[in-house]
């Protein structure tokens, strides 16, 4: 497949969002920071490149329409997380404290399928290695999305496309050890 074509838009995102706290939840294992300040982040076939401008407002490059009919979802925009927090006891300085800490978070709409397999590769692993082996996973077996300046980007794998490929050797060589059964 050659590149994705992409369109450049401002957005605007007027509750918590950080992309820095999305990256480092642990919720998600593909997006990475890039340079110049953009944000890469691959779910299922949709590729997206965000990069802050100022206080809720970003650059957005992704295939057109998906920014509305993906990532806002995605993201879970559509849900106030300023409100919820509002809705919690004030007086509490433990929930506080939480709160604060994690503002920013969104708890990402993900594709079920790459959330269950990065699930069963999390166990007994870091964080840098659950991501290595997922993005080793998505190279081998998923399919090219384009590329950027960090190399070839690639879709996490169907089930069906991995189901299709024999050999758990091959996993093991991957990082994936005794989950490949």
């Amino acid at each position: 497949m050659g590149a994705m074509e992409l369109e450049e838009k401002t957005v605007q995102i007027r509750d918590d969002f950080d992309p820095d706290k999305i990256l480092e939840s642990g919720q998600c294992f593909r997006p990475r920071k890039q340079a110049e300040g953009w944000y890469r982040f691959v779910s299922g076939r949709q590729l997206l490149y965000l990069r802050p401008l100022r206080s809720g407002t970003y650059t957005v490059r992704c295939e057109p329409g998906a920014w509305e009919t993906f990532w806002h979802g995605y993201f879970d925009l559509d849900r106030s997380y300023a409100a919820l927090r509002g809705k919690l006891d004030s007086r509490d300085d433990f929930l506080q404290r939480a709160m604060e800490y994690g503002r920013g978070i969104r708890v990402l709409r993900q594709d079920e399928w790459e959330m269950l397999v990065s699930f069963i590769i999390s166990q007994r692993k870091s964080i840098p290695a659950i991501r290595r082996a997922v993005e080793l996973l998505s190279e081998r077996f998923g399919e090219r999305l384009g590329s950027d300046s960090e190399g070839p980007v690639y879709a996490f794998p169907t089930a069906e496309k991995r189901s299709a490929v024999p050999g758990s050797r091959r996993c093991r060589k991957r990082g994936l050890g005794y989950r490949t059964r």
